[in-house]
């Protein structure tokens, strides 16, 4: 069944790859057909084909094929999202507005799109690499042993062929320069297959570089999974990461911070099943703030015992303007919240990209939150 799905994907997506080329044709050559096969149709038809490869093929490193498939796979998103405005504008002006589409018209439109469509792509991958700080004030009404905590946190890195060696170095060295009493991973480190990762010794001792007073948490997210699940969890017990999974661990009797497993893995995860929330509670430690980690936000308002959710996997849409879907699938799709259960929520938009290596009207950012504690 799953061969038969990515076979339909990979033909509607070498077909979409088709008639693009063919519409940027129609601006210059009004005769072209969609049945044509011109050079330029040709070549967007191969290059889609490197998209095919990467995200079917997953039991071979491609490489540098696998990193053009995917931006090419951000050049045909960008360029579909163009077209359509331009399509729409073109029918307006034909049909409403009863202008004849001369020649110059034409030629003046494709310049456009051209322009635009390099513009946004070029933007948008400048925009995925450029990675902000983005701070968060928590206050929570509870004593402990410490009156404040400095919780560093990402989410949603997907490394594969695009965010690699480069991007977590860059991600590490900014993290480091904040004082940080724990770091906490979000999900989503993996982009689904342990075999896109170039050089995964080198990312997991620059890993092993973390700097914090208490260590380093993660939960998988729906992505951390699949036939390569293993490699995965091998690659993160190696790197010092503490994966907690439908567990709940106190550090240094300062908190209680417990990690869920993905509500929808995408492929194997391992055994473990999601409990209820109430089993994961220590009772004895109720009266110490308790932080949890849930890498989807779908379940926030179920956390009426937590004080801090901590969460990712919305990209806040990463593309405009599917960042408006987001704002419509979730309660909380990015940024802070407190419900009036005074559970408070903070969801980011990770520090990489999933699909196009391409962020419009969204940035890659790393969270740091300061949290004081009442200790009265």
């Amino acid at each position: 069944m799953r061969t038969l799905v990515l076979f339909a994907i990979s033909v509607i997506y070498i077909l979409l790859n088709h008639c693009i080329a063919w519409r940027f044709l129609r601006y210059i050559k009004p005769e072209t057909t969609i049945l044509s096969f011109s050079i330029a149709q040709i070549i967007f038809v191969i290059c889609s084909m490197t998209t095919i490869v990467a995200f079917t093929m997953e039991e071979i490193y491609w490489g540098k094929i696998g990193a053009f498939g995917m931006y090419w796979f951000g050049f045909i998103c960008i360029a579909l999202m163009i077209l359509t405005a331009s399509e729409i504008f073109m029918s307006v002006l034909k049909h409403v507005v009863n202008i004849q589409l001369s020649t110059t018209i034409l030629y003046t439109v494709f310049i456009i799109n051209v322009v635009s469509i390099f513009g946004f792509f070029g933007y948008g991958i400048l925009t995925a690499q450029n990675i902000v700080i983005t701070q968060y004030n928590v206050a929570i009404d509870k004593n402990s042993s410490i009156p404040s905590l400095k919780i560093v946190m990402f989410s949603d890195l997907h490394l594969g062929y695009v965010n690699g060696v480069a991007h977590v170095e860059k991600i590490v060295e900014r993290m480091n320069t904040i004082e940080s009493d724990i770091i906490i991973i979000v999900g989503d480190l993996f982009d689904g297959n342990y075999n896109s990762v170039g050089k995964p010794e080198v990312i997991r001792d620059t890993l092993q570089k973390f700097k914090s007073n208490y260590g380093t948490y993660m939960v998988f997210g729906n992505h951390d999974a699949g036939n390569s699940f293993g490699d995965m969890k091998d690659f993160l017990e190696s790197s010092d990461v503490i994966i907690l999974s439908e567990e709940s661990v106190i550090i240094n009797d300062t908190i209680v911070l417990i990690g869920r497993k993905d509500l929808s893995p995408i492929g194997n995860q391992g055994s473990v099943e999601r409990k209820d929330f109430d089993v994961l509670l220590p009772e004895e430690y109720n009266h110490l703030p308790i932080i949890v980690m849930d890498h989807q936000p779908a379940k926030i308002n179920e956390y009426e015992k937590a004080d801090l959710v901590l969460a990712g996997h919305t990209h806040q849409g990463q593309i405009f303007p599917f960042s408006l879907l987001t704002k419509v699938l979730y309660d909380l799709d990015y940024g802070y919240k407190k419900n009036d259960r005074d559970t408070q929520v903070i969801v980011s938009s990770g520090v990489g990209t999933w699909g196009p290596p391409l962020r419009l009207g969204t940035v890659s950012e790393i969270v740091e939150i300061d949290v004081t504690f009442k200790n009265e």
